[in-house]
């Protein structure tokens, strides 16, 4: 279990991945990716975006119209949209997600990546967040059980990061 800085969660990291954050007053970044991010980009791996104060971050959207936007700047930038999830209830957020096929520049040219976006919206604070999960799309299959247990992160859980299992 990896203890995400800045607050109170944890995620799954597979053995070996690597794990990097950075923040400010208004948003935090985590990327857990097979590949070392200080060193350059990642071909594998998720990377979760938390704004915890929205208004700071863009006036103009609540965390509903926000999440709007987002979904539909990542509808139009798919090459193809393989599925899209209704929203659901998670704790105090709404989730929906949307799973696409998209082409992407990267050291070695252009290659073909499965991405699976989760957008989190709250549904009590100004907050939001997303969950990127990337990888080539000749490896999804592979990935999906790392998509499955790194999926079940927390932000916030006291003796969560005390535990091996997620």
């Amino acid at each position: 279990m990896q203890k995400l800085d800045a607050v109170k969660g944890c995620i799954a990291k597979p053995r070996g991945w690597f794990y990097s954050w950075s923040g400010d007053a208004n948003r935090v970044e985590w990327i857990i990716a097979r590949e070392n991010v200080k060193v350059g980009r990642y071909e594998t791996g998720m990377r979760i975006y938390y704004i915890h104060n929205l208004s700071a971050y863009t006036k103009d959207y609540s965390p509903e119209s926000f999440a709007r936007q987002v979904m539909s700047d990542k509808k139009r930038g798919a090459q193809k949209i393989i599925r899209e999830c209704s929203p659901v209830s998670v704790g105090p957020f709404t989730r929906t997600c949307l799973e696409t096929s998209e082409r992407i520049e990267s050291t070695s040219g252009t290659i073909d990546y499965r991405i699976l976006y989760s957008l989190f919206r709250s549904n009590e604070k100004n907050a939001f967040l997303i969950s990127t999960f990337g990888t080539p799309a000749g490896e999804w299959e592979k990935n999906l059980p790392v998509v499955d247990v790194m999926s079940r992160f927390v932000l916030h859980c006291e003796r969560c990061c005390e535990t091996k299992d997620p």
